[in-house]
Order: C-alpha cells, then structure tokens, then sequence
C-alpha cells in the first residue's frame, strides 16, 4: 500500500506545477491592470506605479512566479480588494462553510444513491426497478436553481418548517444539501445498478448463493464491494465539484461559501482572492482523486500492484 501511495503522490506534482501555472497566468490573462485596480479609481500614475512594485509586477515572469510559489506554500495572497481583510481569512471562512455543505450533500447522495442502484439492481427489469432510474433520471435532470426554488417554495414560503437563506444553524443545512445532493444521488444510483447488475450474474455470487449465505451477505459483502470501483469514480469526481464551490446553490440559499465568494469577487475583480480560490480549488480537487484512488486499492486489492 506505501508502494502505491507514494506512486499516486509522485503522478500529483505535475498536476500541482500546471495548477500552479494556471493560477499564476490567471491574473495576466484578465483584461486591465491589476495594480490599478488595487490602487483604487483615484489613484495617480505614481500611486500605481508604486503598488506594481509592490505586487512585484515589474519583476520578470519566472521571478513573479517563483515568489508566487513562494508565498502560497507560506498561505500569503495577499489582502482582498473588497474588504481589505487577509485572502487567507477570506478564504478559509468560504471554504468551511461549503467544505460543510458539500459533506453532509455528498454524505446524504451516498446513502440515497447507493441504497436506490442496489434496490434497482436486485429488482432489475422489473417496474420497481424502472421506476427506480426514473427517479434517478430526474434527480440528474433536474436544475439545481431549480429544484433550490422550488424547495424554498415549499418548506420556507409555504410550511415555514425551515430557513431559507444563511447558515444559521443545523437546519439551515437540508434545503442546500437535498438540492445539492440529489444531482449526485442520481449519479451515484446508475452508476450503482450497472455495477451490480454485472457483478449479480458473475460465478461467485451463485456460488455464495449456492453455499446458503444470506442473500444480505451476498449483497454487501460479495456484490456491491465488487461493484464500489466505478462508485467509488463517481464519489470522487462529484465531491470534488462539490468542493470547488457549488456557486448556483450557495447563490440561491445566500450561503456564505467558496462558489459564492468567488462569484462576488469576480464581480468586484478581486484579483487575489480569485487567484487563490482558483488555486484551493484545484488543489482540494487533486486531494479529492487521490482519496478515490486510494478507496480503489481499499476495495480491491489488485489494483495496488497493477
């Protein structure tokens, strides 16, 4: 297993150098100048002049980048233009809060979508199993605006049962969370179901069978184990949107997350704040996929020497 982590981490440095880049052009690539922007609307030529410097803009690219470098490794960005508090600050309060959001979404898809592919499977090409990928077909179909929308509707303007906006306490999580969740949940059913339509029909769950083991048993320790691997690619792909900051459900519940801080920073081109979400994002999306990978060698140990 050490073996195999220390492969994993070694094929994560490039992707982390090319984030890096991309992180660091970002800031060239938007159009005007970003020392003008942070000097303010009134400052004059020797004021901007003097804030270049200060960004090290007037430095050469491999030097800028090298001290960019430099500083992320340190958790330096810098301050926000908007509200002059610490980027880091900034930050890590939005990423709390959605990593929060996405946790409880990702943990409530798993149970619904796993639960679903497995009813499915065991009850396949049957109308119990069809209405399950209806249900399943909707829940990746329907916008999550949308569904927000409608859920507000309901529960908040209609049943006045929970908040509608904020993060003001343990309740403020289900209305985010069910909408959030319920694309992944849907993802997580269908891809379930084929796994374990596949694994139901291999030898050695009619042996098991055939040896009198509970058909519980048979389910959860021969054939959804073997059907995890391509589970296990749809958790991580859809935890790592979830983390990158769900900006179209933190906008509609006014949750204060890393989606929403990025979205008002762009408006307000806040230019260190987006070039370190960016960098965080990726950089909790990388994490995302080696955890998946390793949940691969968990679930099936060949895949630790291939």
């Amino acid at each position: 297993m050490g073996r195999y982590l220390a492969r994993r981490l070694l094929a994560i440095v490039p992707v982390l150098f090319v984030l890096s880049l991309v992180s660091f052009t970002l800031i060239k690539l938007i159009p005007g100048d970003p020392a003008a922007v942070l000097a303010g609307i009134n400052a004059s030529p020797v004021d901007i002049g003097v804030m270049r410097h200060q960004m090290g803009l007037d430095r050469p690219l491999h030097v800028q980048y090298l001290r960019f470098v430099e500083r992320a490794v340190a958790g330096d960005f810098g301050r926000s233009v908007r509200t002059t508090r610490p980027v880091r600050v900034e930050i890590a309060q939005g990423f709390s809060n959605t990593f929060q959001l996405a946790t409880v979404s990702i943990v409530l898809a798993t149970l619904v979508g796993l639960s679903l592919g497995c009813f499915a499977a065991l009850r396949r090409y049957t109308i119990y199993d069809t209405l399950a990928m209806m249900t399943a077909t909707l829940g990746v179909s329907a916008p999550v605006f949308w569904v927000g929308l409608m859920l507000i509707v309901l529960f908040s303007a209609d049943l006045r049962l929970l908040p509608a906006a904020g993060n003001v306490g343990w309740a403020s999580f289900i209305l985010p969370a069910v909408a959030l969740g319920l694309n992944s949940s849907g993802i997580i059913a269908r891809m379930t179901r084929a796994g374990m339509v596949d694994t139901l029909s291999e030898d050695y769950v009619r042996t098991a069978r055939s040896k009198g083991v509970t058909e519980t048993a048979v389910v959860i320790r021969h054939a959804l184990k073997n059907a995890m691997i391509p589970a296990i690619t749809v958790l991580g792909l859809q935890y790592g949107y979830l983390l990158a900051g769900a900006a179209i459900t933190e906008t509609v519940f006014a949750w204060p997350g890393l989606g929403r801080l990025m979205v008002d920073s762009i408006g307000y081109r806040d230019y260190p704040v987006i070039q370190a979400g960016v960098l965080v994002v990726g950089v909790g999306f990388t994490l995302i996929n080696l955890l998946a990978d390793l949940g691969y060698a968990v679930v099936d140990p060949r895949i630790r020497y291939g």
